[in-house]
Parts: C-alpha cells; structure tokens; sequence
C-alpha cells in the first residue's frame, strides 16, 4: 500500500520533464517576442514616417470638388491635417468641433485638410452633405498619404505651423478645448519667411 500512496518515479520524471519542456518553451517564446520588437524599432527609425518638429510630408489629393490640393500651396498658415472616416465613431465624434472651430478662425489662417481613408467620393458626398461641414475633404484612396504619415489608427491630426513644420501630433479624439489649447498659439504668430 505504501507504494500505492506515492507518486511512481516515472510519474515524477513525466512531471519534471514537462516542466523542464515548458520552462524552456517559455525562453524562446520570450527571445522571439524580443526579437520583434527590436526588428519592429529597427524597422520604425528606418521609416520616414512625419514626426513632430520636422518639415510636413508635401502630398497632392484630388478634394470632393475634384481638385487638387496639394499642402505645401497652404505655407504661411496653419493647417489642420486630420485622418478620418464616416465608419470611425471617434472620428464622428470630434467633426462637429472641428468645422465649429475652422469656422471660428478660417480667417486668422486656419486651414482644415480633413483625409479621408480610403473610402468612395459618394459615401463621402453623402456623409458632408447629411453634416453640413464646411472645411475641406481630400479623398485618400489608395491609403497612400496616411501611410506615408504613420497613421495606424483613426482619428489622427497633424498641426502644422505657417512654416510648414509639424507641432502637434494628436491621437484619438480632439475636444474643443484641445483645438483651442494647440492651434490657437500658432494662429497669433506670423510666418517667418
């Protein structure tokens, strides 16, 4: 019976040698782990992607009206460059605050550059004219120009200065007082060219 009571020895070698197997398993899934995010930091500072107090990425996009506008034209004012979609609720959320604020300061040389990702003119068409917003829509078709920025996630907005240099990257939604807090300090200062 006292045989019975205890754990047979290949039992216990079957249980070291699991845990032994597991532990070593453990390593490597760690190793590799880091090995992608250091070939993942490798691969971010080989990439242009636009970054904060560097010169914006110029870009032409054809708008709603189906011109093109191309970012460097707007140099000597302050751009609000905003990645968004009509499937994107935070995106939603945040248009309303945005067209009130453009509108609020278009005049002291405010621009909006609202880049849509990549959906078609009509459901675009459909969306600004149900909302009523006044600042203007590029159409980013091919993701081209949202890639070429680094935009993984929606929504995203670049603040760029009157001499075309990125001061704010923000991600996720903008609030009113947000806006305000970071565009409103460049408005009052005059292009240095």
């Amino acid at each position: 019976m006292k045989q019975n009571s205890r754990p047979s020895k290949t039992w216990l070698i079957i249980n070291l040698s699991l845990a032994l197997l597991l532990i070593g398993g453990g390593k490597v899934m760690l190793w590799w782990v880091r090995q992608q995010a250091s070939n993942q930091g490798e691969r971010k500072a080989t990439t242009n992607f636009a970054q904060q107090s560097q010169q914006a990425i110029d870009f032409t996009l054809p708008s709603l009206s189906e011109t093109n506008i191309t970012l460097s034209d707007y140099r000597g004012q302050v751009v609000l460059v905003n990645f968004w979609a009509s499937w994107c609720p935070p995106c939603i959320a945040e248009l309303p605050a945005i067209n009130t604020f453009y509108e609020r300061k278009q005049e002291q040389g405010l621009v909006v550059l609202a880049i849509n990702d990549e959906e078609d003119k009509a459901t675009i068409e459909d969306f600004m004219a149900d909302k009523g917003f006044s600042f203007t829509v590029l159409l980013d078709s091919k993701g081209t120009v949202m890639k070429g920025y680094g935009v993984m996630a929606l929504p995203v907005s670049f603040i760029i200065d009157r001499n075309g240099f990125i001061r704010h990257i923000h991600r996720g939604e903008l609030s009113p007082q947000q806006l305000e807090d970071l565009i409103s300090p460049l408005l009052s200062v005059n292009s240095e060219q």
